[in-house]
C-alpha cells in the first residue's frame, strides 16, 4: 500500500486489531464499484463506508495499491450509509473518471494520470 501523492509506503501495525487498522486493508470493507483505466493502465476503485479512492497499478509486477490518504472522496460516513456509498464508477472518454453515489444524489469527478484530482 503507498500513499499515491507521496509515493511512500503506508504501513499498518499488525499488533493492532482496531476498525481503523482494519479499514486500511487494500479490501477489508469490499468495493461496489471500479473503473479500468485503459491509458494508465490501472484500475480505480473505492472502498464501501470509506471516503476514499483508491488505485490498483496494473503495470507493477508486485501488487501495489495507492491511496488518497486524508482526502474525502464522496459523502459516506459509515457501512451503514447505503445511500451514500459508491457504487458505479467508470473512465470516459475525456480521461476522467466519474463515480455516482447509489441513492444518485452525488456524482463524482476525478482525473487519472500523475495529478488526480477531484471535482
Amino acid at each position: 500500500m503507498i500513499n499515491a501523492r507521496t509515493g511512500k509506503p503506508i504501513t499498518i501495525s499488525p499488533d493492532k486489531q482496531s476498525t481503523t487498522e482494519n479499514n486500511q486493508l487494500p479490501f477489508s470493507t469490499f468495493s461496489a464499484a471500479c473503473a479500468y483505466d485503459k491509458k494508465h493502465n490501472r484500475l480505480y476503485y473505492t472502498p464501501m463506508g470509506i471516503n476514499q479512492l483508491r488505485y490498483i497499478d496494473l503495470n507493477s509486477k508486485e501488487a501495489r495499491i495507492f491511496y488518497f490518504e486524508g482526502e474525502a472522496f464522496g459523502k459516506v460516513t459509515s457501512l451503514q450509509d447505503e445511500a451514500n456509498h459508491v457504487t458505479r464508477m467508470a473512465i470516459g472518454y475525456d480521461g476522467n473518471g466519474y463515480a455516482l453515489s447509489n441513492d444518485g444524489n452525488h456524482l463524482l469527478q476525478f482525473t487519472t494520470g500523475k495529478k488526480t484530482a477531484y471535482y
